[in-house]
């Protein structure tokens, strides 16, 4: 029935034509009218909707004039926001200049990557390079100046200041100890300072000495590499791990410990077929696609994901930045050709997942769709889409944005051309075929991509990848893995002990400890449209474990009440007693809770405690909430004694619930060793004396903690890199003490 007919028919409010919204507006929200209506047209139809294009032909022969707004906006949207700006280049090499004058090297680094990225190719950017190298120098990072200086030369640094940055370069290549190359330098410098313009004669003096000093210090071999403890590693200066046990020749980057299964009830899932340690790693993949939403684009690596790495290759039409020549090449063949300066590069936080599909597009295009032959898009490719169990609501959303995306790949983009002339296929028959992929592509990122939000220099980021091995493991409520990312790649560990023909799971963000068991089976049949089976939802201590870790004691045996439904009604385990609603002890037991926070803030944490162990048992979660409040509430008051007491009841309790060595043990202790840091940092500058114990356990509780946490984490993750960071400045502090005492 045409969109036109069906209109007439239901006369719904919903069906009135688009509002002239801006773009933005219209993909930031989760429901456009757009979407709503296509979802209220799919239900009207009453159709037999089958395959992916079936919905994907019912929009363009039937709905067409639901997307005539949107695509007049793709029309009207011309601007890009993120092009090349030689006054913006200007503005944050000014700015970089102020901050490198007052001796702030990270800013100063900061806004000349920000330079560099919107500077035209040319002096602009040579001149941004040129100075970034000397940010480098300062903070003795020899190889990401020389990067920079030979970045400046490629871009047509100005030849009467030349003499500068061949200068600079020596003096690297020097103390690195490449004496070949510091004569080059030296060489240069000596050619340059030819056309050099000086405006001081003291100047000109200075980098005539520095020339002659130079070349003395090598005539008579005072030549050394010199070691600067300021430089850290680098994530280019680490390997990535292999998986334990070897590569499967089955499964690619996973152990040759795990097997695939497959049975009608769990579709395909991932068993381990030999014994597995915690720690252990089962699988070290490369994402097919990600995309990464990271307003700073001036410290991570668009394409790899790195932020160790300095940012040396910018894209030559828009901002992006790349650690690499080589990132930046592979973006722009993968998918960045077509994106750049539109709206996936304009717009990628409006679009969302769609970002992701279009991209797993543009990839698949590079073997044209091939699904018979192996390559990497063929797994991708049959992932499952669970388009019979969606509601249609969702399904007139997704087939919206892929009919709208392909839109602007025809006017905005060369991809059609390139496309047909790479497949032969008949230009007009694309935007259906195209938008049928991109449809089925959405479909399956809703139970397929991997997602994690984190927190890169004050910003909360997301990224959402497809790494089709990984994603094969089934979600369990008590999941035996734990995620770690190195750049881009996902490397997944055993978070405890794995037996010889158990599954291996995934958590897809419920767990049996954290939520309820029917507040779990809601979301994850709304979300992945399945029934969750693990031994969490089905074994009956567990489908009541959050209850029992919430419970209440009973008056009358002193058993547990619990509140099975969650609706206030309290009931015991062992004599049946059921809690008033208004009854004293519930509004004590609420009160110990923190749920009024105000108690805490009035009363001491000895009485607060007290209160709660007149109400709860010791397993209480509670118990783990309020340790929790008051150890962080002692730290701001800078109560570090108080602060660390309490932290180690709340250990105790997280070790009696986690196990000694669990990763979520290891993640609390990293949070306390902040406590431990800080103690050491207040006893050093008021009471010395004290820090000759304390000290030593503290280093010993650091040194332990970093120890757990390597059984989970790479040195390049983030919370290796900050125990690390507390262990250098506790050893300071000790190694001072130390040589003040002696």
């Amino acid at each position: 029935m045409p969109y036109s007919k069906l209109n007439t028919l239901i006369k719904n409010p919903d069906l009135e034509p688009l509002r002239e919204s801006d773009l933005s507006e219209l993909w930031n929200q989760k429901k456009t009218e757009a979407w709503l209506k296509v979802g209220l047209a799919l239900k009207l139809c009453n159709r037999n909707f089958v395959t992916e294009s079936d919905y994907i032909d019912f929009i363009y022969d039937d709905c067409r004039s639901i997307l005539a707004p949107l695509t007049k906006l793709i029309d009207k949207h011309v601007d890009p926001v993120c092009k090349k700006s030689k006054s913006f280049a200007e503005t944050f090499r000014v700015e970089g200049n102020n901050a490198y004058k007052e001796k702030n090297f990270e800013l100063s680094f900061y806004l000349y990557t920000n330079s560099i990225a919107n500077a035209p190719v040319g002096e602009c950017a040579a001149l941004a390079y040129g100075n970034r190298s000397a940010v480098s120098f300062e903070i003795y990072k020899f190889q990401d100046c020389i990067k920079d200086i030979h970045k400046s030369l490629e871009n047509d640094y100005p030849v009467h200041l030349r003499y500068k940055i061949f200068l600079r370069l020596a003096q690297c290549y020097r103390h690195l100890g490449n004496i070949e190359k510091c004569i080059e330098a030296l060489r240069e410098l000596e050619e340059n300072l030819k056309y050099a313009t000086f405006k001081l004669d003291s100047i000109k003096e200075h980098y005539e000495n520095s020339l002659r000093e130079l070349t003395q210090s090598l005539d008579n071999g005072h030549f050394t590499s010199e070691v600067y403890g300021t430089e850290s590693i680098k994530d280019d200066e680490l390997c990535v791990p292999t998986p334990a046990y070897g590569t499967s020749k089955d499964i690619p980057g996973a152990s040759s410990a795990l097997s695939i299964h497959e049975n009608a009830e769990l579709g395909r899932y991932v068993v381990a077929n030999a014994n597995i340690k915690a720690g252990d790693i089962l699988f070290v993949e490369e994402p097919y696609c990600l995309v990464s939403s990271c307003i700073n684009k001036a410290k991570m690596c668009s394409y790899c994901n790195a932020h160790d790495k300095i940012l040396i290759s910018p894209c030559e039409n828009c901002v992006r930045m790349y650690c690499s020549d080589d990132c930046r090449d592979k973006a722009w063949n993968d998918y960045h050709r077509w994106e750049c300066n539109g709206i996936l590069n304009t717009f990628e936080e409006q679009i969302g997942v769609g970002h992701l599909a279009f991209r797993i597009l543009f990839k698949g295009a590079q073997v044209n769709y091939d699904i018979k032959n192996d390559n990497d898009y063929k797994p991708v490719y049959n992932l499952v889409t669970n388009l019979d169990k969606m509601d249609l609501d969702d399904v007139g959303v997704y087939v919206v944005m892929s009919v709208t995306l392909v839109y602007y790949l025809k006017t905005k983009t060369n991809f059609f051309d390139w496309y047909t002339k790479k497949s032969n296929m008949k230009k007009e028959l694309i935007s259906r075929f195209l938008s049928t992929l991109a449809f089925r592509h959405l479909c399956q990122l809703q139970c397929n991509a991997h997602g994690e939000q984190f927190d890169f220099e004050g910003e909360r980021c997301h990224r959402s990848g497809i790494y089709p091995s990984s994603c094969l493991m089934n979600h369990s409520c008590d999941s035996n893995i734990v995620n770690d990312y190195f750049n881009s790649v996902l490397i997944v560990r055993a978070s405890r002990n794995i037996k010889k023909g158990e599954e291996v799971s995934n958590s897809y963000g419920y767990s049996y400890r954290t939520h309820l068991t029917a507040e779990r089976q809601k979301s994850l049949k709304e979300q992945y449209y399945f029934d969750c089976r693990c031994e969490a939802c089905t074994r009956d201590d567990l489908k009541i474990y959050y209850q029992l870790h919430h419970a209440i004691k009973c008056p009358e045996c002193a058993s547990k009440l619990i509140d099975i439904e969650q609706n206030g009604n309290y009931k015991c385990i062992d004599c049946q007693y059921t809690l008033p609603p208004d009854s004293f002890l519930l509004s004590k037991y609420e009160k110990a809770c923190l749920r009024d926070i105000s108690y805490l803030k009035k009363n001491s944490a000895v009485k607060a405690i007290n209160l709660l162990k007149d109400c709860a048992y010791e397993d209480s979660y509670e118990f783990l909430r309020l340790y929790h409040e008051i150890y962080l509430s002692y730290e701001i008051k800078s109560q570090y004694d108080d602060s660390i007491c309490v932290a180690k009841k709340y250990l105790e309790l997280i070790i009696k619930e986690y196990g000694l060595y669990s990763h979520v043990t290891a993640i609390k202790m990293l949070g306390i060793s902040s406590v431990m840091l800080q103690n050491m940092q207040h006893l050093d500058s008021v009471n010395s004396s004290r820090l000759n114990s304390f000290g030593l356990e503290s280093l010993q509780f650091l040194n332990e903690t970093k120890q757990r946490l390597s059984v989970f984490y790479g040195p390049w993750n983030p919370r290796m890199k900050l125990i690390n960071q507390y262990l250098s400045k506790a050893n300071a502090l000790w190694d001072s003490y130390l040589r003040f005492k002696n």
